[in-house]
């Protein structure tokens, strides 16, 4: 989490926030697939189809992020 909110890594910075809903939508906004964080913040999504997708994250009750933030990715078939 990004204590002071410049946007950038920082040491005092946490590595994340468990229990964080993660949904993956689409490149029609259709709800792909939705998992959440671990005890580390982290997440994934496997077998994705080639192709655009946005990662929305919702925080769990009581929490807040100073940077809110949505990812856009496109992926290939290699």
């Amino acid at each position: 989490m990004d204590e002071n909110g410049d946007g950038i890594p920082d040491a005092e910075d946490t590595n994340g926030i468990a229990n964080v809903t993660i949904t993956l939508l689409d490149g029609n906004s259709n709800v792909v697939n939705v998992t959440t964080t671990d005890v580390a913040g982290a997440y994934a999504f496997t077998n994705l189809a080639p192709g655009a997708y946005t990662v929305v994250e919702t925080d769990p009750p009581g929490t807040h992020q100073r940077t809110m933030w949505c990812l856009r990715m496109t992926t290939v078939y290699r």
